[in-house]
């Protein structure tokens, strides 16, 4: 039996994710929750779709951190991480052999996450 440690700010790669709307696509997943016993994992989806989705559109702007091309060495471009796009995900539903932990995301990233849940007014602290 295998094995998968989630961690705080963890950055992984899941393979063939699977969305509510029952597409497939290779992703990249930031963990926000990772309290021993668990059920239920709030991941966030990080995109680099700036351009075409957030760029001309303030209100998608809300609750999202901006990570510029060269900030992390997980994205390989401009990407938004969108805090109203956390995903719930239940523990039992993740198989671990679809699933590479890549490393901590960077700190200024992560207090730039933290802060910008504290300060919203839509967003639970529950998730992080």
């Amino acid at each position: 039996m295998s094995l998968l440690i989630i961690q705080r700010f963890g950055v992984y790669h899941w393979e063939s994710f699977t969305f509510e709307d029952a597409s497939t696509k290779d992703k990249f997943f930031i963990a926000l929750n990772c309290t021993i016993g668990d059920k239920v994992l709030n991941l966030v989806l990080p995109t680099s779709q700036y351009e075409k989705r957030y760029e001309n559109s303030p209100y998608y702007l809300m609750d999202t951190v901006i990570v510029e091309d060269g900030l992390s060495k997980y994205f390989s471009k401009k990407t938004v991480v969108d805090l109203k796009n956390i995903q719930q995900i239940h523990a039992n539903k993740i198989k671990i052999e679809n699933i590479n932990y890549k490393g901590i995301l960077e700190q200024n990233i992560c207090d730039a996450i933290v802060n910008k849940i504290k300060k919203s007014k839509l967003l639970s602290q529950k998730k992080i």
